[in-house]
């Protein structure tokens, strides 16, 4: 291979590997951690891709292994794409926000980072830097979740820039489980494969002691689980395939002969112990699991739809757009528009959701049943060869650790996969163990390799040479537009804290930048909200040029509303806050804004038709024109949607009092105060309304509460 070549080779390897090592603890002071992990991998693999291309152009050769579980990946990059160009809103489906996992975008960047993972890993050293460089991430991560753990209330953290950090730097105490998951499973193959010095058995004891540590930090009653049967299955394996174990007895010193004692089967007891404490915490989760959260008093909450709920709303996707579904991104949509009913029983009634239960379960919702099938079609070819592999008679020692690692290691994320949504991490993760395993396969000589090479072809060079120069500018602009998303978004974030200073005349200021760079929903929301807060002071100043500056104000006000929309017409989000400014407009008399409220408001009722705030936002809309019918109309589909809610039961108090109807009013009151008895303001206001002398207040927001933003 030509030097050059080799070069470019080397330096996309290290880009990738890069990204890998950092990927796991990587966050940006002040940013989203989603920002931060996704602009890193984005970076990390467009980069690795870049120098790859180079090499090719260079070397005018290409090699892929023949496996159907290559192609099947290919299959969910080209259904992902058929359901974006089919969505009703392709924009959205493609890349989102820009660092939205569930997008077009992000579905080809995993499989990149799948495909240059079979062209680098697929020899034993640099598997071993792999999974060298999982250990000392974790390594990291550990050290500083423990300095968190003990040191997170003192004054020098909090006086510090690590204020600033996220004090769970993989994601989420859930995703920190399920990493820590896949260290104990690398750690246990690799203690009962390998024989090392014992300084670095101690390493690998010491990090198989924290992650264990980090399990019952969480007490993730599945990670448990998981990590229990595959330690099991470990065991089991070991058990049963390990050679029988020898010592040296004694060396014939004129022949040479090395005479051996039998010293009987391998046993693993580090996979059988963690076994045990797996069970332990398993059957115990409800006492013994909570032990260790509880000392360090820490809380681990995080909610999702159920598989049965995740389900439901499959159904009724799938029975209007079958074959392709909604669209990549559009998951938020369907969810507020099929969400069961009994839902509003629960606390998260008014909750939302980008994500199902899991990835998979997810995705026939935004892919539909061609993406489930894509899905299935990889999973099985990935099953396929995994069970191929594990019926080849041992080749040598190193090269059964090999496939044992990266097997287990990415079927173990891809059952988490399945059952959980992880972050960014575990996801990419997943595709990179998939493409470690496939590169065993090759370095195994399990599957076969496609060489293809062009250079004594000028014809074919030629347009070998156009594709990749094709495929050289579609990652350079992909990295382009990735990186004005990040600008944008850095301004908005600056926009926001600005608000929250009441800097209006800046944050109007840094928005604008930010949609300048990239346009979204969200920057004109929050554009929305600073004119609204302009206007109102603004009236409230009295000066002679308050009209007229008034009236500018309202006009941008609503363009940006109006933008938002435009952007994203199925977003509830969107068309509340249009309803929610005309409404506004109408208590400031603007003519034309009662029809205008209304129709936004129905818009964004249609779009998130179970939630009770948005026929109280109607009926706030007809109390300020004094239609009385449609305000009781309005109240009481609001009070049917969600029976036991607070504000519903108090609107309605406040607006039959208004009417005359005492009786009514009271009713309403005490069923209000039966959901929640010790709210004494509550109490005072009934006990209020049963003194005809005295005019009771409304204690809390009733009809003036505002439909939630997002």
């Amino acid at each position: 291979m030509d030097s050059r070549a080799q070069l470019m080779n080397k330096i996309s390897f290290l880009c990738l590997l890069g990204m890998i090592f950092l990927l796991p603890f990587f966050v940006l002071p002040f940013f989203n951690i989603v920002v931060s992990k996704g602009l890193l991998f984005t970076v990390g693999i467009l980069l690795s891709a870049i120098f790859w291309i180079v090499g090719r152009m260079i070397d005018a050769e290409f090699t892929f292994p023949k496996s159907y579980l290559l192609w099947a990946g290919l299959g969910l990059v080209f259904t992902s794409f058929l359901a974006t160009i089919f969505s009703s809103n392709p924009s959205l489906s493609f890349i989102g926000h820009g660092f939205n996992v569930d997008t077009f975008i992000y579905t080809l960047l995993f499989f990149i980072a799948f495909f240059l993972s079979t062209q680098f890993f697929n020899n034993s050293k640099r598997i071993f830097q792999l999974f060298l460089t999982f250990l000392l991430s974790f390594v990291i991560i550990a050290l500083f979740s423990l300095f968190v753990l003990f040191f997170g209330h003192s004054d020098f953290l909090k006086n510090s820039f690590l204020v600033n950090i996220p004090t769970n730097i993989v994601g989420s105490l859930n995703n920190l489980a399920i990493f820590s998951g896949l260290v104990i499973i690398l750690s246990l193959i690799t203690l009962e494969s390998l024989e090392f010095k014992k300084i670095f058995r101690f390493f690998l004891f010491a990090i198989l002691i924290i992650a264990l540590f980090f399990l019952a930090l969480a007490n993730f009653s599945f990670i448990w689980l998981a990590t229990g049967l595959f330690a099991l299955f470990l065991f089991i394996c070991k058990l049963s395939f390990q050679s029988d174990v020898f010592e040296k007895k004694a060396e014939d010193e004129k022949s040479g002969k090395i005479f051996f004692n039998q010293r009987g089967r391998f046993f693993p007891t580090i996979s059988l112990i963690v076994v045990l404490i797996c069970l332990v915490f398993v059957v115990g989760s409800g006492t013994i699991g909570k032990f260790v959260p509880n000392f360090f008093n820490v809380k681990n909450v995080e909610f999702r739809p159920s598989l049965g709920t995740t389900w439901f709303v499959d159904k009724e996707v799938l029975s209007q757009s079958p074959i392709l579904g909604a669209g990549p991104g559009h998951f938020t949509h369907e969810w507020l528009v099929h969400k069961p009913i009994s839902w509003n029983k629960t606390n998260l009634w008014n909750s939302v959701f980008d994500s199902g239960f899991g990835i998979i379960p997810t995705a026939l919702i935004t892919v539909g049943i061609l993406g489930g099938l894509a899905w299935i079609f990889f999973l099985g070819a990935f099953l396929f060869y995994s069970i191929k592999a594990l019926a080849v008679s041992n080749k040598d020692r190193i090269s059964d650790y090999l496939l044992l690692t990266s097997l287990v290691g990415a079927l173990f994320l891809w059952l988490v996969n399945f059952i959980f949504t992880p972050s960014i991490v575990l996801i990419a993760l997943s595709f990179i163990m998939t493409g470690v395993f496939l590169g065993v396969l090759m370095h195994r000589k399990d599957i076969g390799i496609f060489k293809l090479q062009f250079g004594n072809s000028r014809i074919k060079l030629f347009f070998f040479n156009l594709l990749l120069v094709i495929l050289l500018i579609l990652s350079i602009w992909m990295g382009y537009i990735f990186m004005r998303k990040f600008f944008a978004i850095t301004w908005t974030d600056r926009a926001v804290r600005s608000m929250a200073q009441n800097d209006l005349d800046t944050s109007e200021k840094y928005l604008l930048r930010s949609i300048s760079l990239s346009p979204t929903d969200l920057s004109y929301r929050f554009l929305v909200d600073v004119y609204t807060q302009k206007l109102t002071l603004l009236l409230n100043s009295e000066t002679k040029s308050s009209t007229e500056d008034a009236q500018v104000i309202v006009q941008k006000a609503e363009i940006a509303a109006r933008s938002a929309v435009a952007y994203d017409s199925e977003n509830y989000f969107n068309q509340a806050t249009l309803g929610r400014l005309y409404e506004f407009f109408l208590s400031l008399g603007v003519q034309g804004s009662y029809k205008s409220a209304i129709s936004s408001y129905t818009d964004a009722r249609n779009l998130n038709p179970k939630d009770p705030t948005v026929p109280i936002a109607l009926a706030r809309v007809e109390m300020i024109s004094k239609n009385s019918d449609k305000v009781r109309q309005y109240l009481t589909e609001a009070l049917q949607l969600k029976p036991d809610y607070i504000i519903t039961l108090l609107s309605f108090s406040r607006f039959e009092k208004l009417e005359g109807n005492i009786n009514a009013a009271i009713k309403y009151a005490e069923d209000a105060l039966v959901i929640s008895p010790e709210d004494t303001e509550i109490k005072t206001y009934l006990e209020n309304l049963r003194q005809p002398v005295s005019v009771p207040e409304v204690p809390v927001e009733t009809l003036n509460e505002n439909v939630p933003n997002e």
